[in-house]
């Protein structure tokens, strides 16, 4: 399964060693149809499941050993071919196991994939007649509640096991036509729910009755969402999509409040993030065409380890899943050819360093670039010592309007909202100073 502190590039001593010299390779452990590639992992007990592009589910009992189709149920949008409905993304709940696919809706299995049932009441349709219903692009489960998110139709919710879906949709940004904007990761982190799409990310602490917009940080909006990976109090999103660009991995360390981008060691902007996985601290991302990447210091820098792979050029990793004691990595070569590879985490995780060297915290400032008078001007910054701080919102022509004594503060991170409801709209500065560091930032206030 398909988002201010500051970090900069502390290499940890030996870790781009210990990668490229692993004990063993990745292993290529079987090939799911040779033109569909796999594109999501679910785990329940000792059952595998992979769903792919165009051959349906597979299942696993012997740890990726060896695969079966069992797609007795699910539609199929090529009869002639042979090829099943894309299958998006894979969840459990309870004894469940739900598939969203790309064009009939939702599937549910009681019986470990023999066979697969529609639930597809409440699911939002399109025009579209030969294939009714808008993507499923993610599924994810908090409690008793499965959360869909689509493409167009914006975010559905069951609480009755699939039965029926209803809409989540509000405070989730729409396109200039009126429609919701599409839902490519969703991620749970306690009670908090994160949808990361094609407008940046958003969250729900009320079980989708209510979503707010998460993703102050995120570069050039609007950012699009295609992974998360939650470690602690970590949030971890991969942006991009196959064939994409000017994309990455960016953290967020307060549930969203404020984004970093971390990026030091990953491919350039024209490769995509498309998957995450994460196994205790140790973060994995896969990329459309560069393999897959390791953090184990919260992003400081990644390396790659793609021994096993291929040679001269790396698959594209569309999934990513720790199951077990392995990392589980669904591909699709250049030439369509799609396999499972599978690597001991101990082989990873017990050669890393043991105690990653402190991230440090930087002085630097991060406001909203556009605001509105109701909302506010919100200001985010850290501080790498302890300081006094002071924040004001000035006028092209240096007029003070807004003013905000922080005090002294210790090192760390913070987020402020300076009110702009008596400010006009327009364009004005706002100045940052943490002890002998000055910065100043535009803010555009729109009405």
């Amino acid at each position: 399964m398909k988002k201010n502190v500051w970090y900069r590039g502390v290499i940890v001593v030996g870790l781009l060693a210990i990668a490229q010299t692993a004990n063993a390779d990745w292993q290529k452990i079987d090939s799911l149809n040779s033109y569909s590639y796999i594109t999501c992992f679910a785990a329940s007990g000792t059952n595998i499941f992979a769903g792919t592009s165009k051959s349906g589910v597979f299942l696993s009992t012997d740890n990726g050993a060896t695969w079966n189709p069992v797609n007795s149920g699910l539609g199929m949008w090529d009869t002639a071919s042979g090829y099943y409905d894309p299958i998006t993304s894979l969840t459990i709940c309870g004894t469940n196991i739900f598939a969203g696919a790309s064009y009939y809706g939702i599937f549910r299995s009681t019986d470990n994939g023999a066979s697969w049932t529609p639930v597809d009441s409440g699911v939002p349709k399109n025009s579209n007649v030969s294939f009714p219903y808008f993507e499923i692009l993610s599924l994810a489960v908090n409690g008793t509640n499965i959360f869909a998110g689509t493409n167009g139709g914006g975010i559905i919710r069951s609480n009755d096991n699939g039965a029926s879906w209803t809409p989540v949709d509000s405070g989730l940004s729409k396109t200039e036509y009126g429609w919701p904007t599409n839902f490519y990761a969703l991620a749970v982190s306690g009670t908090k729910i994160f949808a990361g799409g094609d407008d940046g990310v958003f969250l729900t602490a009320d079980s989708g009755a209510s979503w707010t917009r998460a993703d102050s940080g995120l570069t050039n909006k609007p950012t699009m969402i295609s992974s998360f990976a939650v470690s602690g109090s970590s949030l971890f999103a991969g942006t991009g999509y196959p064939g994409g660009s000017n994309v990455g991995v960016f953290l967020s360390t307060n549930n969203g409040g404020i984004w970093t981008p971390i990026d030091s060691g990953l491919p350039s902007k024209t490769t995509s993030v498309v998957s995450l996985a994460v196994s205790e601290t140790t973060v994995f991302a896969g990329t459309n065409q560069n393999g897959v990447f390791l953090t184990n210091n919260n992003g400081t820098n990644w390396v790659s380890f793609n021994s096993g792979l291929g040679t001269t050029s790396f698959p594209a990793v569309y999934s990513l899943a720790v199951i077990g004691t392995n990392l589980f990595a669904g591909t699709k070569s250049g030439y369509g050819v799609s396999y499972v590879f599978r690597r001991p985490l101990s082989e990873i995780v017990n050669n890393l360093p043991s105690k990653p060297q402190a991230i440090p915290l930087q002085t630097k400032l991060n406001v909203s670039a556009f605001v509105t008078a109701q909302a506010g001007i919100k200001v985010n910054y850290s501080l790498a010592s302890r300081c006094k701080v002071g924040l004001g919102i000035y006028t092209i022509a240096g007029e003070k309007l807004v003013s905000l004594e922080q005090g002294e503060q210790a090192p760390g991170t913070f987020s402020v909202s300076l009110p702009a409801d008596k400010i006009q709209a327009g364009l004005y500065i706002c100045r940052f100073q943490a002890g002998s560091c000055r910065e100043n930032a535009l803010v555009r206030v729109m009405k």
